[in-house]
């Protein structure tokens, strides 16, 4: 019995001194910077949970979805319209401050059992002249003569239309009128965007009345169901515009409309990018993308004045569409 409790305890005696010259090995500092790393993973990990799952709820992520359209140098909006054999798809880009552009391409497509049509344009539009050009065509259709409508000798060459100080406050009036939308848009300074949106949630400008959540090429989507006070939001709109340099747009006077009186809408937001888009109201529907886009557009040099483009186009294909 004696020999198996001194065998024993040597054992002990071993194990411990092993241990100690473990311990002894370890280099302390590395082992609490180790620790500490840890703990900041699992800090981070947390508060990224707490911030999407419990913050960052449906009602917060709609109001920085609107706060981010107002931060933005530049986003594209494409509108589609038509249907079957009659089809327009619209894309443009808005560059907003320091610049003021608008660039825009329209494709025209009609096709049915004896017309096929296609017809594509692009335009750069800025406060004070337009540009336009036909970069494709295509027709099945004759003129009269028998031959094929051509516009070969005029694709891609740009036509102007500069503007008199008479005519240039209409031109400044359809130049805001592409920007008139139920979501505002731009590039505001911080102080600004803050104050629109106060703005804009103390005179209930927007009242979500249902969010649905789904899934489309891999994008996670948020789809508001948003009823627009149309007076509290045009008095802002308005406002948006005058700060974005614009001007006022008289043809959406906030007076013109009643207290209370709301059009149903509907506000797509990216759950991951906290962008718009789409905004969908009656029978229109707007896509957005291309957020932040930087280009400096030029004025094009111009082999046409204005009208000259236009009348050569519907004498060369008048009679064929």
């Amino acid at each position: 019995m004696k020999k198996l409790l001194s065998g024993i305890k040597k054992w002990f005696n071993r194990l411990y001194r092993a241990l100690i010259v473990l311990v002894s090995g370890w280099n302390l500092r590395k082992l609490a910077k180790a620790f500490v790393s840890i703990a900041v993973v699992f800090l981070l990990a947390g508060s990224y949970l707490w911030y999407t799952r419990l913050y960052l709820n449906n009602d917060r992520r709609f109001w920085m979805a609107i706060e981010n359209s107002m931060a933005t140098p530049s986003v594209t909006r494409t509108l589609n319209s038509g249907g079957t054999g009659n089809k327009v798809v619209q894309t443009q880009q808005f560059f907003f401050s320091p610049q003021m552009a608008t660039r825009s391409h329209v494709s025209y497509e009609q096709k049915n059992a004896v017309v096929n049509t296609t017809v594509e344009t692009e335009g750069l539009s800025f406060v004070g002249a337009d540009y336009s050009r036909y970069t494709s065509f295509n027709t099945n259709q004759k003129k009269e003569d028998g031959s094929s409508p051509n516009l070969d000798s005029v694709l891609n060459k740009w036509e102007s239309s500069e503007y008199t100080d008479e005519e240039l406050d209409n031109s400044r009036l359809n130049y805001i009128s592409e920007h008139v939308s139920l979501v505002v848009f731009g590039n505001f300074d911080a102080n600004t965007r803050h104050e629109f949106i106060r703005e804009l949630k103390d005179n209930n400008a927007y009242t979500i009345t249902n969010v649905t959540e789904s899934t489309e090429d891999g994008r996670k989507l948020l789809s508001y169901s948003v009823k627009v006070n149309l007076k509290a939001y045009t008095t802002l709109l308005q406002k948006a515009f005058t700060a974005a340099g614009f001007g006022e747009f008289p043809p959406l006077n906030p007076d013109n409309y009643k207290e209370g009186v709301t059009i149903n809408s509907g506000i797509r937001v990216d759950k991951n990018s906290g962008e718009v888009v789409g905004v969908s109201f009656g029978s229109r529907t707007e896509v957005y993308n291309g957020y932040g886009i930087q280009i400096n557009v030029q004025k094009p040099d111009a082999e046409f004045s204005s009208g000259q483009l236009q009348e050569f186009v519907q004498q060369e294909i008048g009679t064929a569409l």
